[in-house]
């Protein structure tokens, strides 16, 4: 590739010649070092990272070398695992509602993924399509709390809702079994959730329904300013503070001899200053 490629992505090297190159072998080389020979005029590098920089160039056999080609690999800033997002945004739902489960990588949604389950019941790590669908210990319920079902970040807003399928009144939110709040319209916000708002939640309605619990989980706020960043607001303008302190030092050091001369010249004028001569008391 002529441009740098980028971390994680797949490279191919072909190697050419304006003949044909069937039945020869083809030899591929990384800074001289054999990598690969066989009959098959490209070679794949999958996945490639900084280990994989470096020059490379093919041999072919009653031909010759070809010239080396510098393969330059560009870090991704982002390298974050992919994340699940489930939509809606719940750990709780009614029975039949629909579901929707995506893969969620740096660079947007990833091609081949697969969802696995785990049960807080059976413990077991299953594929989608077996055992699902199996009634839970818990049964039916006609109230769910919808609360994020991912884990929070510091200082967002989080809505808590109770959802019931028939109304029933006003909703009250608990949290680690203490009361905190009742609404007539079933919403809870908490706003700029710290880690202390992390506990298990749950609602009521007319005491009569509750829901399962659901626990609410917050992670410490990650900034966004890279490494390189911080490092590139301290080099930048450093060179600008060292200047400044050599003028001022210089302006310091000129103040120094000005005053050393004038003081000097002012002993000297004092030394060398004519004695006064008074007038003579005799006429």
């Amino acid at each position: 590739p002529a441009q740098p490629v980028t971390q994680g992505s797949d490279v191919t090297l072909s190697c050419r010649t304006k003949g044909t190159l069937s039945g020869q072998s083809i030899s591929f080389y990384k800074d001289n070092v054999l990598l690969k020979t066989g009959t098959i005029s490209h070679m794949t590098l999958h996945q490639v990272s900084k280990l994989e920089e470096g020059a490379y160039n093919c041999e072919v056999g009653g031909v010759g070398n070809s010239p080396s080609s510098w393969l330059t690999v560009k870090a991704t800033e982002d390298l974050r695992p992919p994340s699940l997002v489930v939509s809606p945004d719940s750990s709780q739902f009614a029975e039949y509602e629909n579901l929707t489960l995506t893969c969620v990588g740096a660079n947007g949604i990833i091609g081949h993924w697969s969802v696995k389950r785990f049960t807080t019941f059976t413990k077991i790590l299953s594929s989608c399509g077996v055992r699902w669908g199996t009634p839970t210990s818990q049964g039916y319920k006609k109230l769910t709390l919808r609360s994020p079902v991912l884990p929070v970040t510091a200082g967002d807003n989080v809505t808590l809702s109770c959802k019931a399928t028939s109304p029933y009144g006003p909703a009250l939110f608990y949290k680690d079994g203490y009361h905190l709040q009742t609404s007539q319209t079933g919403h809870m916000n908490l706003y700029r959730v710290t880690k202390a708002d992390e506990g298990v939640y749950k609602c009521e309605i007319s005491g009569r329904e509750e829901s399962p619990p659901s626990q609410l989980l917050v992670r410490a706020f990650r900034s966004a300013v890279s490494v390189y960043t911080v490092i590139r607001w301290i080099l930048v303008p450093f060179p600008y503070l060292v200047s400044t302190l050599l003028t001022l030092y210089k302006v310091k050091g000129v103040r120094q001899r000005l005053c050393t001369w004038h003081n000097s010249k002012t002993k000297f004028s004092h030394l060398t200053k004519p004695p006064i001569s008074h007038p003579s008391m005799f006429h």
